[in-house]
């Protein structure tokens, strides 16, 4: 299939079409006719899923609401678009990504601050890591109340047991990619 990279999104491009009257689909099957895409970015791909999401409303890093992961590296989304880019980029969906413990950094509608918010598998020691707690006091602009009550709450014992079992993990599996893991 063809897709075109259009308005900051990847579209799946109707290729009977003409480009600067082109079809284009969504993820969900609606669509928008009449668009010129003669500038724009086309990719052969089989899904959605395959394509280079990076630079997109869908994983850029100039939006300061997205994922953080246990790493403590930060994936930056456009504010309503947390789930797919669990799907997308992440491969997972957002409850999964919640429970391996990332971050999830919204928006505030009320006061239209930032927020982190904190859902990991407390049971299991899923919980906040040093990482994370580090990039969250760097941006002071994050209101990170519930996650710090996570962090200073927790059994931290369990979570370095599971943090070890990450490490040992990552080290069995040099060439993985460490989004599976966490």
């Amino acid at each position: 299939m063809k897709f075109a990279k259009y308005n900051n999104f990847w579209w799946r491009y109707d290729e009977n079409t003409p480009l600067n009257k082109a079809k284009l689909i969504n993820l969900v099957g609606g669509y928008s006719t009449g668009n010129d895409i003669t500038n724009c970015e086309i990719a052969e791909a089989e899904s959605f899923e395959d394509l280079d999401w990076n630079g997109t409303d869908i994983l850029n890093d100039k939006y300061a609401t997205g994922w953080l992961d246990r790493h403590g590296k930060f994936y930056g989304c456009e504010y309503r678009s947390h789930s797919m880019q669990a799907e997308l980029v992440h491969h997972s969906s957002r409850r999964e990504l919640e429970k391996k413990g990332w971050i999830h950094i919204g928006q505030d509608m009320f006061y239209g601050k930032q927020l982190a918010q904190y859902f990991g598998d407390y049971e299991n020691g899923v919980m906040p890591t040093d990482a994370q707690m580090m990039y969250l006091a760097k941006h002071k602009s994050i209101d990170a109340g519930y996650v710090l009550r996570a962090y200073e709450l927790g059994n931290r014992e369990k979570a370095r047991i599971y943090e070890q079992k990450l490490k040992e993990s990552e080290q069995k599996q040099p060439n993985c990619d460490d989004e599976e893991l966490m």
